[in-house]
């Protein structure tokens, strides 16, 4: 796989405001400015994973299969493809998209929410649904379920009432319904009383 160099990072083409990396070893590059795409594959840090403290800013975007070390911290809106890895203590922005299967260590932090401790699972994310066939991602939190569609985020209570201040009636407050419900069985939640079992 080849190494890209600092000076071959800053020259790569910038398209529609972003920079386009590709699949490549990136161990060598410390800082990634905002809006950076990488290819499928590619190796950041030593091991094939980024090492402790590098920094992404907003926007940026990784292809399937990327490994992350610990303490990594990735800016606003980042967007991340399946069978992502992250190590412990990673901090992710507002509105990151997770694709299917990623997987997170200990202390990973979301949307400034605590987490039930040794869950699995501490997200479900229902994709193509709503009146922008968007994702939703449903968080299972200490203190109940918490929603992110589009630019809600507020509990699963909220987000219910929000939709059917919105929507009431329509297949998609009906579908918006269904996904909390999916939600509450996935991680055993019978009210907002608090998350887990």
């Amino acid at each position: 796989m080849n190494v890209i160099t600092q000076s071959e990072f800053d020259n790569f083409a910038v398209v529609n405001g972003c920079r386009q990396c590709p699949t490549g070893d990136y161990t060598l590059i410390k800082r990634f400015g905002n809006y950076c795409s990488f290819g499928h594959y590619c190796r950041f840090g030593h091991g094939c994973e980024l090492g402790t403290y590098c920094s992404f800013g907003n926007g940026c975007r990784f292809g399937t299969g990327c490994e992350f070390g610990t303490e990594c911290r990735f800016g606003n809106e980042c967007s991340f493809g399946n069978y992502c890895r992250f190590g412990t203590g990673c901090e992710f922005g507002t509105e990151c998209e997770f694709g299917n299967y990623c997987r997170f260590g200990t202390g990973c932090s979301f949307e400034n929410l605590t987490f039930v401790p040794d869950e699995r699972i501490y997200f479900v994310r229902i994709n193509n649904i709503g009146s922008r066939v968007d994702g939703c991602t449903i968080y299972n939190a200490i203190d109940g379920l918490h929603v992110r569609c589009g630019c809600f985020f507020g509990t699963a209570d909220e987000f219910i009432h929000a939709v059917k201040m919105a929507h009431s009636g329509t297949l998609h407050a009906k579908t918006y319904a269904l996904a909390i419900e999916l939600a509450r069985a996935q991680f055993d939640v019978t009210s907002e009383c608090g998350g887990g079992k």
